[in-house]
């Protein structure tokens, strides 16, 4: 009872970011669950509010170690100056907050915290004299540059390496000559960071003018500065150092890169079992519902072993899973559904279906493209359905893969599923009356710029009243512009218009009766190009099916375009005559 009273609050801090509720996320800092304090700093920072500054700095105090590092990081991300000294301060808390503290200074970028950090450089715990260093090179004071040479001498070959790129930031010439001895450091990686620092000092020293020094374009120069860090970053990810380009990306505010360095360790994190640390890191990347299901993965049941009478193989056969797809439509609504059955004698987890849909399709439910089943049982199959609402007429496939974790190897596999064709969908087109010259106007506009489809049919069996009833019918959701007897010939005009988009649709029908043979030629305009197909497909296909319904048709097949197109000009030239065109 209690996991599910902690899952309900979270999904309440989560509503309240959303909704940007920023006086609740305030009053979610005095909640006596120590976890759920430690969430609210974060989504805090994501709505910039300065509201948030006071209390975040009052949440400095909690007595849980990790709220106050989680306030130190955000006061660092809201740079706001109020919380300088509250900051300094807390460089004499436990290593955690030191770090965390430390490092907001740096985003900060206010001197009143150079002496503190430099005392920060004697620090009993590494990473916090790394994130007092990376501080350091932030601010640019010429104060710290003697004493972070005295700190390329340390211990750890971590923060040797930050501090030969901070003095690079620095760009002090009193740091050549040491950081040339660094080139022949132990570490292999400092080296390498030593050798981008020097080259940063050449490209400032290129330029020996003064005036020149002083016209200098600084946005060219902080290029080279981030280009430089973004290099250091790739560095320390090859070092399998992912804490320190974590830092460096988020320094750079380098998105992409956060996001894929993160989504690498909560892969890990998982893998390890570590659950609690995957939820968090999903929190921090906004990816709630993962963080829900890792939470509840700890919960769930350890992982069947196989039959006795089973032989395990390396990995388990893909054949042995089967994926069965399949739609319908509800109203205005698309539903999709992906079963996957697993054939096999071991249970599956993390299975993901992910879909690739035609654009005009929107999936509205879940909220992305990535449908998550939590496992699979031996011998058993769960479905995943996705809602989706057309903003278009539509024809096409919907294509996707069913990823899982494979029990045996612990490794992730993938399945494509084969596509499924989409016999469009429109349902959201409504009667769109006018003048029958104007739609002529129209018709003959778009028929310049080839903005229109075109298909034909043959039969036998029927006659051209019946098949103009049949067209009354399933065209109901559009308007009867005008309807043109000919005898052996009829034309019909139809007009509609999307309710989602403003896009009009114009279907001209010609029907020709020739030796107990009809002939029925449509002709599709649309004033958006994509989805047309899909429109006159759902038009003919109605067409199709009702005709085969009838106990004397014997045959429908398709006619050539060409005869198509015969049909439709020739009687199309009768009714502009005839309507004074």
């Amino acid at each position: 009872m209690e996991i599910l009273d902690k899952e309900q609050k979270e999904n309440e801090i989560k509503k309240m970011k959303k909704e940007k509720n920023v006086n609740g996320l305030i009053l979610a800092l005095k909640n006596e669950d120590k976890s759920i304090r430690h969430l609210v700093p974060r989504a805090l920072v994501k709505l910039r509010d300065k509201k948030a500054v006071e209390p975040l700095i009052q949440a400095l105090g909690d007595d849980y170690e990790l709220v106050r590092s989680a306030a130190a990081r955000a006061l660092g991300n809201l740079k706001d100056k109020r919380a300088v000294e509250p900051l300094i301060q807390a460089l004499n808390d436990n290593e955690y907050v030191r770090s965390a503290a430390a490092r907001a200074l740096g985003n900060l970028k206010d001197k009143r915290a150079v002496e503190p950090l430099i005392q920060a450089l004697n620090d009993d715990d590494k990473n916090v004299r790394s994130a007092a260093v990376s501080a350091l090179g932030d601010l640019k004071d010429k104060r710290a540059v003697e004493p972070l040479i005295q700190a390329l001498n340390d211990d750890d070959e971590a923060v040797r390496g930050d501090v030969v790129i901070a003095l690079g930031q620095i760009g002090d010439k009193r740091a050549i000559v040491p950081l040339e001895k660094m080139l022949n450091d132990e570490d292999i990686d400092v080296q390498e960071y030593t050798k981008e620092a020097l080259n940063w000092f050449n490209i400032e020293s290129k330029n020996n003018d003064p005036i020149e020094e002083i016209s200098s374009d600084v946005q060219d120069l902080r290029e080279v500065e981030n280009n430089q860090k973004l290099q250091l970053a790739k560095n320390y990810e090859k070092a399998l150092r992912d804490n320190d380009a974590l830092q460096i990306y988020e320094d750079l505010d380098s998105k992409e890169d956060i996001k894929r360095l993160k989504l690498k360790k909560v892969k890990q994190f998982e893998k390890l079992n570590q659950y609690e640390d995957a939820a968090k890191l999903y929190e921090d990347l906004d990816m709630w519902d993962e963080a829900g299901r890792v939470r509840r993965l700890a919960l769930a049941p350890p992982v069947e072993k196989p039959l006795e009478n089973v032989t395990p193989s390396r990995t388990l056969e893909q054949t042995n899973i089967i994926i069965k797809r399949g739609y319908s439509l509800t109203g205005d609504m698309f539903k999709f559904g992906v079963k996957v059955e697993n054939n096999s004698n071991y249970k599956i987890i993390d299975v993901d279906v992910k879909l690739r849909v035609p654009e005009a399709l929107t999936i509205i439910n879940p909220k992305s493209s990535i449908f998550r089943i939590r496992s699979i049982d031996p011998n058993s199959a769960e479905t995943a359905t996705f809602l989706m609402r057309p903003i278009r007429c539509i024809s096409g496939f919907i294509k996707g893969t069913v990823e899982y974790e494979d029990p045996i190897s612990n490794e992730i596999n993938m399945i494509k599923m084969n596509p499924k064709e989409i016999q469009s969908i429109c349902p959201f087109v409504e009667p769109n009356p006018m003048p029958e010259t104007e739609y002529i106007e129209l018709l003959n506009e778009l028929d310049k710029t080839n903005d229109f489809v075109q298909t034909g049919y043959s039969f036998t069996g029927s006659n051209i009243d019946s098949i103009s009833n049949i067209l009354f019918e399933k065209c109901s959701n559009m308007a009867l512009i005008s309807e043109h007897d000919m005898g052996t010939e009829k034309l019909l005009f139809f007009s509609g218009k999307s309710t989602v988009e403003k896009i009009q649709y114009l279907l001209t029908t010609a029907i020709r009766e020739d030796d107990n043979m009809i002939n029925i030629a449509f002709k599709g305009y649309s004033t958006k190009k994509e989805g047309l197909v899909g429109f006159l497909s759902e038009i003919t296909d109605c067409i199709k099916y009702s005709i085969g319904a009838l106990k004397t048709t014997q045959e429908v097949t398709k006619i050539e375009k060409n005869y198509v197109q015969n049909i439709i000009d020739s009687v199309l030239v009768r009714s502009k005559v005839e309507a004074g065109g």
